[in-house]
């Protein structure tokens, strides 16, 4: 069998999995523009390959890279939305924080990644979206491939998380 160029590998790959990465992507980002982002960084990743033909399942490997990256850009949303939290003023009045708030926000911002890291992938993921997003369960379970009745399970879950671990550490509010 002759040996493939580095591109011709990639095009060939290209018309057969492109389609199926992107669905694949679209089920773990926002949104489809994301998922499209996404496939293509996944393939131009394995264009920098210098020696393709080591690979010996292009598709899983392809789908590994591709679950990295949205690995990645979930968690470039969550502290995305954790700073959008931390600047939303309490009263709707736009003020300057002293420095002692400024300590406080950063504290907050904190101690929120870190019970964010202790859900799972797919609770944090639906209330990401239903609180940041604004999506609906229907929207939030297509998705991530549950149903409505299991994305409200998953939020749920969340916010007992949430309320109970703001319970144990004295924040009542």
């Amino acid at each position: 069998m002759a040996k493939r160029s580095p591109r011709q590998f990639l095009r060939d790959l290209f018309r057969t999995q492109a389609s199926d990465l992107e669905r694949f992507l679209r089920t773990r980002v926002s949104n489809s523009e994301d998922a499209r982002d996404l496939a293509q960084e996944s393939f131009m990743r394995l264009l920098r390959l210098d020696r393709t033909e080591f690979i010996r399942r292009p598709e899983q490997y392809l789908l590994r890279i591709a679950a990295n990256l949205a690995f990645e850009h979930r968690l470039k949303e969550r502290k995305s939305l954790v700073n959008t939290v931390a600047e939303l003023p309490e009263n709707g009045q736009t003020t300057i924080p002293s420095a002692e708030d400024e300590v406080a926000n950063q504290q907050s911002i904190v101690e929120l990644e870190r019970v964010l890291e202790t859900l799972s992938p797919n609770v944090q993921a639906a209330l990401i979206w239903h609180r940041r997003d604004g999506l609906t369960y229907a929207e939030i379970g297509e998705r991530l491939g549950v149903s409505g009745n299991m994305v409200k399970k998953y939020l749920q879950k969340g916010v007992a998380h949430c309320r109970t671990h703001l319970k144990e550490n004295g924040n009542d509010d």
